[in-house]
């Protein structure tokens, strides 16, 4: 069996004295043999012993009882006339720091755990140390850990994230996230997100050669300031963003080619089942909308800006510059429930006319068919037809009857103007037969349509396959279609857009580090502050490879 010193794996100066066990846990009597140590202010050492004294420290638990340290060590004389410190404490580095009551293997654990969880977590997790550890405790422990070592970074992406929401008439607080593409690593958090801040980061960094952005104004600036001779890269992602925002402010000033494109309706009245009673509720919110509309349209003839209106009827810009692109007010939504049977109501009524009244039947054979969602949709359908059609508790097999025409199939209901954006970015092989029908009705049918979609279609690929040498023909082409602005918008950062077409760095990893960021927010219940979400975003990396040891 090795020895209790390789076990407790100890600094070679030290040595064990006693060791006892009690139900309090276990209490280890360790000395220190050095013969001379370091004065801390002239660094020169000294052989003259000044007097002995006992330190007490928590350690690793063993099997769950608590281990005590009691280090008998000595204080020092320091011999230099010129030093102004006469008498000194003997450092026990690396077992324990200085003034600690922990030794730094714990303190390393303790720390790896609440940089992991949060302050009131990791108490929870650290309760069988003894004494018990607070909240503020483990929280001061992680404040006091230096900041992690920074190479010199040539790659490194930037972008923002919200501190917290805002409320009606008030503004987001964003700060900035800069990472490391090269080491996927956060190399800093920035408290604001202005020009000033960042551009003063950029300049301690000169070393930074390609920068990855959305197509944020401030971030460009502020490049442009502190690093001119840096690669800005448009994020292909957030291009793709853009282009679907610009297209569904497009599709909103063709709503009625949107209704126009359906299959066209039944002859027949159908049954009620296939139309969904109108709630009091939706019609208020039509209602509303309809009144923000006339608001905010009339607001604008008064030359009213876009700030002032939305702090006035306590609604987001992006809702004002959405209405203000609206030629006639929103109409309600219908419930996604009669989109998702569309498609098999013309079976549910040929088995309805068989004298089928079992709705768990109908739907075990509609999911044969594909049919993905719960029983309690055509549950509810089936509800209605038993309703007008037979007894209401009638669940048995009937006799066939031609109650329904099931030749002409339901008319599915027309797509908004944001899935029309979607259909058209999303990429083509990953559209539903349906949804491609659909959007080569509205191409046929619409001139100024075709032409934006195959526009579109064509940035798309051309992001997609990073072929920034087809962007000049493509510029021309764009320019006369409605996507016109969108064009000159990007031609803008000309340089930085071709470099996304053609380079593949990108913001993926820096937005996975926001989406990380907003984890370590949120498990501090809205109740730290910068600099603790700071040191907790910088050694993330760090914690986790403590606790994998």
């Amino acid at each position: 069996m090795p020895p209790l010193f390789n076990l407790l794996r100890l600094p070679p100066h030290f040595r064990v004295l006693d060791v006892t066990q009690s139900p309090a846990g276990i209490r280890i009597v360790l000395a220190s043999e050095v013969p001379s140590a370091s004065c801390p202010r002239c660094l020169i050492s000294s052989t003259s012993r000044h007097s002995t004294y006992t330190r007490t420290a928590q350690d690793l638990a063993w099997s769950g009882q608590s281990v005590t340290f009691q280090v008998v060590t000595h204080k020092w004389r320091c011999r230099v006339a010129q030093c102004a410190q006469r008498v000194f404490a003997e450092r026990l580095d690396p077992l324990l720091r200085r003034s600690a009551r922990m030794t730094t293997r714990l303190i390393d654990l303790v720390c790896s755990v609440t940089l992991a969880t949060s302050g009131r977590s990791a108490a929870r997790l650290t309760a069988h140390i003894t004494p018990a550890l607070s909240p503020t405790t483990l929280v001061r422990h992680i404040m006091t850990l230096p900041e992690p070592a920074i190479f010199p970074a040539h790659i490194i992406g930037i972008d923002e994230f919200s501190f917290r929401r805002g409320k009606p008439g008030q503004g987001h607080h964003f700060g900035t996230i800069i990472v490391d593409l090269e080491r996927h690593r956060v190399l800093d958090l920035l408290p604001e997100r202005d020009v000033v801040s960042v551009a003063a980061w950029l300049r301690n960094h000169p070393t930074i050669q390609v920068v990855s952005r959305d197509r944020s104004g401030t971030f460009a600036q502020a490049i442009t300031t502190a690093l001119p001779e840096a690669q800005q890269v448009l994020d292909r992602f957030h291009l793709l963003q853009n282009l679907r925002d610009v297209l569904e402010r497009f599709f909103l000033t063709k709503r009625d080619v949107l209704r126009q494109m359906r299959h066209p309706p039944m002859p027949s009245s159908p049954p009620p089942s296939a139309r969904l009673p109108e709630h009091q509720s939706q019609d208020e919110r039509v209602a509303r909308w309809v009144q923000i509309h006339q608001q905010i349209h009339d607001l604008v003839a008064k030359q009213v800006d876009v700030t002032t209106i939305a702090r006035r009827l306590h609604v987001s810009r992006p809702t004002v510059y959405r209405y203000l692109h609206m030629i006639q007010p929103p109409s309600v939504k219908h419930p996604s429930v009669r989109r998702t049977l569309d498609p098999f109501i013309p079976y549910i009524l040929q088995r309805w006319n068989e004298g089928v009244r079992n709705a768990q039947l109908i739907w075990r054979e509609l999911t044969n068919q594909g049919y993905t969602h719960s029983v309690s949709n055509v549950g509810r359908f089936v509800k209605q037809l038993r309703q007008e059609t037979a007894l209401p508790l009638k669940f048995k097999h009937v006799l066939p009857a031609s109650l329904y025409d099931v030749t002409i199939a339901h008319a599915p209901l027309a797509f908004s103007a944001i899935q029309v954006a979607r259909l058209v970015v999303r990429h083509p092989e990953r559209r539903a037969r349906r949804e491609q029908e659909y959007l080569e009705r509205l191409r046929t049918a619409d001139d100024q349509i075709e032409g934006v979609c195959r526009v579109a279609e064509q940035f798309c690929q051309m992001v997609r396959l990073r072929q920034g040498e087809r962007l000049d023909a493509w510029v021309t082409a764009a320019q006369s279609t409605a996507l016109r602005s969108f064009v000159m918008s990007l031609l803008k950062e000309e340089n930085a857009l071709r470099a996304g077409l053609t380079q593949a760095t990108s913001q993926g990893q820096t937005e996975g580090q926001v989406h990380k960021l907003k984890l370590i927010k949120r498990q501090g219940y809205g109740h730290a502050g910068f600099a603790l979400l700071r040191q907790r975003v910088l050694h993330a990396n760090s914690c986790s490879l403590a606790l994998g040891k």
